[in-house]
């Protein structure tokens, strides 16, 4: 028991698949279309803002 959350690159795994490996929820780092060369190139701000994104969705569930 420990709930997990997966920052990722993408995402091409069924839910379910994920749900048995532990993992209750996923943010992909990328939100839109991008090349792979683009989301290497910007994967620090991507990874930081995709990090921001799950501490506003932390503060809904003690709000």
């Amino acid at each position: 028991g420990v709930p997990t959350v997966a920052i990722v690159g993408g995402l091409n795994v069924r839910d379910d698949v994920l749900h048995e490996a532990g993992i209750q929820a996923v943010l992909p780092i990328v939100t839109g279309p991008m090349s792979l060369e683009m989301a290497i190139e910007h994967a620090g701000e991507l990874v930081e803002r995709a990090a921001l994104r799950l501490g506003y969705l932390l503060q809904v569930g003690h709000s």
